[in-house]
């Protein structure tokens, strides 16, 4: 049995994350009794139609939208390139983490099901736990890039 490397395990753990991010925004949404993407399109919508037209508000509103529905739709993607331990993989989550600042997504989907599971909301502890999440990601990727390179350059 081959013993998996550090690389490995790092895609491997990031491609987990994003498959449980996407589906635990599918299966809260269906808790609700919404349809994933469906329900927040027309939730949108309405919204947009409500505020004038123009309004900065609802300029701010359909940008934030686009940037939540993009970072959810980059999921599968995102989770794809790990698990499949393509080269891409690493390129795509920092492009990606545009959007997760933007839209304040935790990389390790495991810290904010923890705390909607628990009812627990403290800003504080929320900022602080999607700024260790990220933080660990982009490390842990700048490492798995060092170690490509160095790999690539070996004789």
């Amino acid at each position: 049995m081959k013993i998996m490397n550090s690389k490995n395990n790092i895609f491997l753990f990031w491609g987990i994350m994003d498959v449980i991010a996407f589906l635990s925004y599918c299966l809260f949404s269906l808790a609700r009794h919404r349809m994933p993407f469906i329900s927040d399109i027309h939730a949108v919508i309405a919204i947009v139609e409500n505020v004038t037209e123009g309004n900065s508000s609802s300029i701010l509103l359909f940008g934030y939208f686009i940037c939540n529905l993009l970072m959810l739709i980059s999921l599968p993607v995102s989770a794809f390139l790990f698990l499949r331990k393509k080269a891409a993989a690493i390129p795509f989550a920092c492009a990606q983490e545009i959007l997760r600042f933007i839209t304040i997504k935790c990389s390790i989907a495991i810290f904010p099901i923890v705390l909607t599971l628990t009812g627990f909301s403290m800003l504080a502890v929320n900022v602080g736990l999607f700024l260790l999440s990220e933080a660990i990601k982009m490390s842990s990727l700048i490492y798995c890039r060092k170690k490509q390179s160095a790999e690539h350059t070996a004789p």
